[in-house]
């Protein structure tokens, strides 16, 4: 690490091109001096993360008391919560320098914190010999430390530093979003708009009764979200949650998976195997694409849900287990029970409870908790430095409309969390393909007919490849041929294709 006296700005001041900015916009007086040219917020906090017996304890208070800033010593992750939320806190002052760990609070809790609170710094108090310990050298690869300051303590150099920090907290609350404190939540769940304050209030009160729920909404609007929230807070909470996806197995394999089949049902078949039905007994077993399970199949579901009976595959024993049921569908199954792919009784077993995912086009104000979230998340699983979003980048992405939903707003953050430069994300890096101004609209909707043009050209080259033949297409696909012929309708291809695959 550079050495302090390294800096070109005096600590305890803005750079000179951090001043001329605050000067632009009126913020020239940062805050009450200690008559140094060492400038600290009214009443500032800084948290001292030690135990009780901290040996600097006494002479930190007392030097930054007549400095106008409060020292609050903490040894618990909950202590510290508690002071950022109720002070103005600068600054996190970790004394390591008992073998370079501190009282209760362990690494991951302090990164937890720094996540959490994005304007907040740390600043290390350390031995010489303690310099290049595994705890320092984690904070420092993982980008959460700010600086250290090695004993016998200099408390000028001190003072600099966190005169310097707080000119550039100043300037960070005036460029760069800083997510709150707080963050609406609720389970698996994150938004505090009106539309997502109503799915939390259902699923609160489904959550208590137990009977079959069909979550309805578009593709990556968060479906099994909603579905694992619901578990998380019913009687079946404590069993497993089995989740299996209707539209990427093929037909002959979904009754195998959701009931088992017993040795020698089927070619292959050489040992028994229990279904995802027993596996989610006491639990709660989720349908994604419901629509999309092949007809087939459909009449072993019913009697299951009318009776809570099924047998296995090739077997002849009545099994019953009970676990709760959860389908979601991304299309209408009203217009599929016309077009005779859907049961229209299993519809109606189904559609007890209902829930509908909103599109996160109709609730844009999420955004900002949502794409935080996600990125503070992708940063944390890659080792990646702490980020945020300006606020430009923000406002871009409030004007998205996410055909993708929840889904493609994770992939923007991912992407954005890789191609930034720095600590703050800008427009560009979210490769949203529209521009500050709107001007780029006109491309996403080419973008949008371009992807429906790949999509529909190759649907029409593999249906060549395999003789026409939709079972065989659909296989090559890794789809059922039920969501074959959803997109071969939504594109307008060859219509003639269902006669010409029931012929061959």
């Amino acid at each position: 690490m550079s050495s302090l006296e390294d800096r070109t700005a005096p600590f305890g001041q803005p750079d000179p091109l951090e001043l001329s900015q605050l000067q632009q916009n009126g913020e020239t007086t940062l805050a009450p001096s200690d008559g140094h040219g060492i400038h600290f917020p009214p009443q500032a906090h800084v948290i001292l993360v030690s135990d009780q017996k901290s040996r600097y304890l006494t002479t930190l208070t007392n030097a930054l008391r007549d400095r106008h800033i409060r020292l609050a010593p903490c040894n618990t992750p909950g202590d510290i919560r508690q002071q950022i939320e109720n002070h103005l806190c600068i600054a996190l002052l970790f004394d390591g320098t008992e073998d370079g760990r501190c009282a209760e609070v362990s690494k991951d809790d302090i990164g937890r914190i720094l996540v959490e609170y994005g304007h907040l710094r740390l600043i290390a108090i350390t031995r010489s010999d303690q310099v290049m310990s595994d705890e320092l050298q984690e904070m420092l690869r993982f980008g959460w430390l700010y600086d250290y300051h090695t004993i016998p303590l200099d408390m000028q150099r001190l003072l600099h530093t966190l005169g310097h920090l707080h000119g550039l907290i100043q300037l960070e609350k005036k460029y760069a979003y800083q997510p709150k404190a707080t963050r609406a939540s609720f389970g698996y769940l994150i938004g505090a708009s009106k539309e997502m304050r109503a799915i939390y209030g259902e699923i609160e009160r489904i959550s208590k009764v137990d009977a079959p729920v069909l979550i309805t909404g578009e593709s990556g609007t968060g479906k099994e979200l909603i579905a694992r929230t619901i578990h998380g807070r019913s009687k079946t909470k404590n069993g497993k949650f089995v989740a299996i996806n209707c539209a990427a197995l093929p037909p002959s394999l979904i009754a195998s998976e959701l009931f088992g089949h017993e040795i020698g049902a089927y070619t292959g078949a050489t040992r028994q195997k229990r279904g995802l039905i027993e596996d989610a007994n006491e639990g709660t077993l989720f349908l994604d694409e419901i629509g999309d399970m092949p007809l087939e199949v459909q009449p072993y579901l019913l009697r299951f849900l009318q009776d809570g009976v099924f047998t296995r595959v090739g077997g002849t024993t009545e099994r019953r287990i009970r676990p709760r049921m959860i389908a979601a569908t991304n299309t209408d199954l009203r217009e599929a029970i016309k077009q005779g792919t859907f049961r229209e009784d299993l519809y109606y077993r189904l559609n007890i409870l209902t829930i509908a995912a909103p599109p996160l086009r109709k609730h844009l104000s999420d955004i900002p908790q949502l794409a935080e979230h996600y990125l503070q998340k992708f940063c944390e699983e890659h080792n990646l430095p702490k980020l945020h979003f300006s606020k430009k980048a923000l406002r871009l992405m409030e004007q998205h409309e996410w055909p993708g939903n929840v889904r493609e707003l994770v992939g923007a953050v991912s992407r954005a969390a890789v191609l930034a430069k720095g600590p703050v994300i800008l427009p560009h890096d979210l490769r949203l393909g529209i521009s500050e101004d709107r001007e780029g609209d006109r491309f996403m909707k080419s973008l949008s007919r371009a992807r429906q043009e790949f999509d529909r050209g190759y649907i029409v080259e593999c249906l060549s490849q395999n003789d026409q033949n939709v079972q065989k297409t659909a296989r090559h696909l890794n789809i059922s041929r039920v969501a074959l012929y959803r997109l071969m309708k939504r594109y307008g291809i060859m219509k003639n294709d269902q006669e010409r695959d029931n012929a061959a």
